[in-house]
């Protein structure tokens, strides 16, 4: 094979590589990472900020008790409001209600990407279940697009996502 003709072969290979690895990080970027997070009462190196309600600033712990990978099953019902319906690991799970048990008082935020969808004081000794947990959303066609996505980026082998409308 002439070295040119081999220069160009060994160039469109590097090429198809390069575009399937960006195309990869841009499918990972498809991704939101929501979860559920402590939030902190200001700024340190375990926080990072997240936007809440339009111009309110919440500080989060950068470590989340629950993450997109950690979601076995999504369902989205209208009840006259939307609920997004998660059930986690059993891990994740154990997580969530270890930290909601016993901690009357904490605050608690579910966030996607940078900005809390759902922010509460935390009442009661009583924790989350492990089963799971479900985040009431006003904006119902946001929680639609944001089932779309975590329907698509739960497609771990035995996942079950369901669509309750």
């Amino acid at each position: 094979m002439p070295r040119s003709v081999r220069l160009t072969v060994m160039a469109m290979a590097a090429a198809i590589a390069l575009a399937g690895s960006s195309g990869g990080a841009m499918a990972a970027r498809a991704c939101p990472e929501v979860g559920f997070t402590i939030v902190e009462p200001g700024a340190s190196p375990q926080t990072r900020p997240v936007k809440f309600g339009g111009e309110q600033i919440l500080q989060v712990r950068r470590d989340a008790l629950t993450r997109t990978a950690d979601i076995i099953e999504v369902k989205l019902e209208e009840r006259g409001h939307t609920v997004l319906q998660l059930k986690f690991q059993p891990d994740a799970g154990g997580r969530l209600e270890d930290a909601t048990t016993d901690h009357d008082g904490w605050r608690l935020a579910f966030v996607a990407d940078d900005e809390a969808l759902l922010f509460v004081t935390w009442e009661g000794k009583y924790g989350m279940g492990r089963e799971g947990a479900q985040v009431s959303m006003s904006d119902s066609a946001r929680a639609r697009r944001l089932f779309k996505s975590l329907r698509a980026c739960i497609g771990a082998p035995g996942a079950v996502v369901r669509d309750g409308r």
